[in-house]
């Protein structure tokens, strides 16, 4: 799940002290469990043979043109997104962009952990579980997001959705491409948030008093809920695709994946500084940036 109309950026509930130091560890480990689960799904998908099952978006995109065009394909995706967002919000009709999303998540899902499934487990009857715990997971999430019976649930449900789908993406992409269309996106978030489609919509659903959408809920099923903090899905996504680049490209590395992944957390945390004095930030430019400048001084030094 990505794109500035799907929910991309930092939030923040007006009041909470953001500098309190539990709430910055706690936040930090949020944002390392979902780096280090991706890493480590990414390395399942490798091994299992997942990769090959998948396909490409494009054939060529280990060549800076197959990059682009994968990065075009994206921001489409991303954009359109966005139109469809502003155009619910401005006919107050966030009712059925939370269906559309509890839709598009229940089938994305299912298919995700249908996915992992297949690596995972062997023998009919374990399959047909796992089928049943598939579909069980992907509705209650779809549920939560159209009613919000409890969303710390639906944020963990989201988080986990993020996690697992990262690295699907990082194999249907090749390490260029990953890197590109992050960029992309980090740029677009910039864009989004400051100025663009989301600022928009943001600006029209707090001048609908009756629209009956707390400030926490407008976007629910497009964001994470990490105390009064709302991380954009879009975000959770880049944070997983590019974790397995940096544990596995050009080889495996340990240590490189804990470099890039330690700048991609200062990065979030200034990112995070800079919101006590704003109501919203762009999750995606800094984080994005630090680690893939250590991600080249480490491809440089041979890391």
């Amino acid at each position: 799940m990505s794109g500035g109309g799907r929910g991309e950026g930092l939030g923040r509930e007006e009041g909470f002290p953001l500098d309190a130091p539990q709430f910055v560890v706690s936040t930090a480990l949020v944002v390392f469990l979902v780096l280090s689960g991706s890493a480590l799904l990414g390395l399942l998908v490798l091994q299992s043979g997942i990769a090959s099952s998948l396909g490409a978006f494009y054939a060529e995109g280990d060549t800076p043109l197959g990059a682009a065009i994968n990065s075009l394909f994206f921001l489409i995706l991303v954009l359109a997104g966005a139109a469809l967002l502003l155009a619910l919000a401005r006919k107050k009709r966030l009712d059925i962009l939370h269906l559309v999303l509890a839709v598009a998540i229940f089938v994305s899902y299912w298919g995700i952990l249908e996915i992992y499934a297949s690596a995972l487990v062997s023998g009919e009857e374990l399959y047909a579980l796992m089928d049943v715990l598939s579909l069980t997971v992907a509705a209650l999430t779809a549920v939560l997001v159209v009613k919000p019976l409890n969303l710390t649930l639906l944020s963990v449900l989201l988080l986990l959705y993020g996690m697992m789908a990262g690295p699907l993406f990082t194999a249907m992409l090749t390490p260029l491409s990953t890197i590109a269309v992050s960029i992309t996106l980090a740029a677009y978030d910039a864009y989004s948030v400051t100025r663009g489609p989301l600022k928009k919509f943001l600006e029209t659903v707090s001048g609908q008093p009756g629209s009956g959408a707390p400030s926490r809920e407008p976007l629910r099923g497009a964001v994470v809920h990490i105390g009064p903090l709302s991380l954009g899905m879009g975000d959770v996504l880049v944070y997983s695709m590019l974790s397995p680049v940096f544990l596995v490209t050009p080889s495996f590395s340990p240590a490189r994946w804990l470099a890039c992944s330690a700048a991609l957390l200062l990065g979030f945390l200034a990112t995070l500084q800079m919101l006590r004095h704003r109501r919203y930030m762009p999750a995606l430019p800094l984080p994005v940036t630090f680690s893939l400048a250590t991600y080249a001084v480490c491809y440089l030094l041979g890391l």
